[in-house]
């Protein structure tokens, strides 16, 4: 599912995802059985894998791997790779 206001851009794959609205996905990433909350930015080559969960406004930057079962709480940005099972306060 893709909510209103969603921006895919070129390249990117979406599978069995939930996408909430006013989210922007860029080029080339990877969304697998994820649901993204609303207002995300998702940068370039990003990979978000099965079961992950992003709260409202999380900004997600390039090249970054959110591994499986990973939860991120709203208003956060994300620089770095994400082991298995993490959970993101702030």
């Amino acid at each position: 599912m893709i909510g209103p206001g969603v921006i895919v851009k070129s390249g990117v794959r979406i599978k069995d995802s939930v996408i909430f609205g006013h989210t922007i996905i860029n080029d080339s990433a990877y969304v697998e059985s994820s649901i993204i909350g609303w207002k995300c930015k998702i940068g370039k080559w990003v990979r978000l894998d099965s079961n992950s969960i992003l709260g409202e406004d999380v900004t997600i930057s390039d090249e970054v791997h959110i591994a499986s079962q990973t939860i991120i709480l709203p208003n956060v940005t994300i620089k770095n790779s994400t082991k298995p099972g993490t959970t993101i306060l702030c």
